[in-house]
């Protein structure tokens, strides 16, 4: 499937719900319906309708340049706490350390056996998405814009902060959430300026657009999956409770919000190879650098499904706009 995802403008939300075999729109395959609704629907090659659930990124998002970024609903305060893996304190927990030449807390990193049928390279993820409290610090050493290179696709950055606060979970230990409200744009220069890449191409550069499911080419996707054996990161068998998705919080579009990063003790790869690698599924979707285009306007890969997501499986076949921003959006970084 190609294409993209726009949003309609609508008022207010549509009376019905799509049903398998209806007719969709060509060629987008992800619809955002309004400015009100999290629901898309997706449709297959043959252009009947597939599925529908909620989009990524709310209802459209927001451009760097300041446009309004969609809230995906307010989320609590508060609300429930998730138990489980170890919750990094400062910069001394088990899931972030010190980069040595910036003093910066980062991520730390896991490595990933390359694959033997494609570049034959070992790289290493992130083990938790990027949080606030990391994104934050970078953010006060006021890191320059991306070079003139990179003008085609993020020209139109003035500011790599946060786009809005709207609907940001903002309760105990808020600065161990994974930070949202970033575009491509940012995901691509955090990573850039701590010494790492946003995840592509195994053996280096963006990732073609179609090879997003390719355990020989997509550095995210192969760690998701463990090298291809495993539909989500902790198995084959979807598990409702184990990720921070729509069935974590019962369907109760009121309480979803993002958990701390590593907090769900099973949400976790654990093969050989591969283990360590927290919340892959579900609490943020997780930006790549793989675009179907250059420009400012062109489509970019996300994975691994947000806090309101559905099923959150590895190979899910999701994109939105390079500018595009919402609560719901996050990212990881990989190696060089």
């Amino acid at each position: 499937m190609t294409g993209g995802s726009t949003s309609t403008g609508a008022s207010a939300c549509p009376l019905g719900i799509p049903q398998a075999g209806d007719p969709c729109l060509p060629p987008l395959y992800c619809i955002y319906n309004n400015t009100l609704c999290l629901m898309a629907y997706q449709c297959s090659a043959s252009g009947q309708f597939e599925w529908a659930g909620d989009c990524p990124m709310g209802a459209g998002g927001a451009a760097s340049n300041g446009g309004t970024t969609a809230t995906g609903g307010a989320q609590p305060a508060g609300g429930t706490t998730s138990t489980g893996g170890n919750q990094a304190t400062g910069c001394t927990g088990s899931f972030e350390m010190i980069l040595g030449d910036q003093s910066l807390c980062v991520a730390k990193m896991v490595p990933i056996t390359g694959p033997k049928g494609g570049p034959n390279v070992d790289y290493k993820i992130d083990a938790t998405e990027v949080t606030k409290g990391q994104y934050d610090a970078w953010l006060a050493t006021s890191p320059s814009l991306l070079p003139s290179t990179d003008a085609a696709n993020c020209g139109y950055v003035t500011s790599y902060s946060e786009q809005t606060t709207d609907g940001v979970y903002a309760g105990p230990d808020a600065d161990h959430h994974p930070v949202v409200n970033v575009d491509w744009c940012d995901a691509y220069a955090y990573c850039f300026g701590v010494d790492k890449r946003l995840c592509g191409a195994i053996g280096g550069g963006p990732l073609d657009y179609a090879s997003y499911d390719d355990v020989t080419q997509s550095q995210w996707y192969r760690a998701c999956s463990s090298g291809g054996t495993n539909t989500y990161p902790y198995g084959n068998v979807y598990q409702p409770s184990t990720c921070d998705g729509f069935d974590y919080w019962n369907g109760n579009s009121s309480i979803w919000q993002t958990v701390a990063v590593g907090s769900l003790a099973k949400c976790v790869t654990s093969m050989t190879g591969y283990a360590g690698v927290y919340d892959l599924s579900g609490n943020v979707w997780e930006w790549e650098d793989s675009c179907y285009s250059t420009g400012w306007g062109s489509i970019c890969r996300l994975s691994g499904g947000g806090f309101g997501g559905q099923e959150l499986a590895c190979g899910g076949d999701w994109a939105d706009s390079r500018q595009a921003a919402g609560v719901g959006v996050g990212f990881r970084c990989c190696s060089l």
